[in-house]
């Protein structure tokens, strides 16, 4: 599957800004350009949000070592005397507050996660809005000096930014 992807976008690309090169290649050119710059905005969004998605998941995995340990001891005591019993509870304050604490990093994590993919998220797409807006622009200056027609630059523009992509 991912070698399928791989070929998939790999040969989108290339034909993609062919394409583009061999219709108008300044505006192939000026998006060329332009790609770097999403695509370091969206490795580094994927970075970011990967290594807090992990200490999620461990701190997921955390707590629910607790919860089973409190478990297992909550059905071990009811096979004792009532007093027994309720000296075996005595610890179980601890481990709610344990649990909750892991809990809590767990939260913590969530909100650093939400806050880190609203950044991320904002950033590549506002380097991609401000993409398109200096591509609408330039090729309304190509129209304008009638090196290319309209339909052309514009097909030119949206083969070589979704090659891109």
């Amino acid at each position: 599957m991912q070698v399928g992807n791989f070929m998939h976008y790999i040969s989108r690309f290339i034909a993609g800004f062919a394409i583009g090169f061999a219709r108008v290649w300044q505006i192939s050119l000026v998006t060329l350009s332009i790609v770097p710059l999403i695509a370091i905005a969206g490795g580094i969004y994927a970075y970011v949000a990967t290594g807090l998605i992990a200490r999620v998941r461990k701190s997921y995995v955390k707590a629910g070592e607790i919860a089973e340990e409190v478990s297992v001891l909550h059905s071990e005591t009811v096979r004792f005397s009532t007093i027994f019993s309720f000296l075996l509870f005595l610890p179980l304050n601890k481990a709610v507050r344990s649990y909750r604490s892991a809990l809590m990093n767990t939260y913590e994590y969530g909100k650093k996660g939400g806050l880190a993919k609203g950044l991320g998220l904002g950033s590549m797409h506002c380097v991609l809005f401000l993409s398109w807006a200096l591509l609408v622009w330039f090729t309304s200056i190509i129209v304008h000096k009638k090196i290319a027609n309209g339909g052309e630059s514009f097909t030119t523009m949206l083969n070589v930014v979704i090659a891109g992509l």
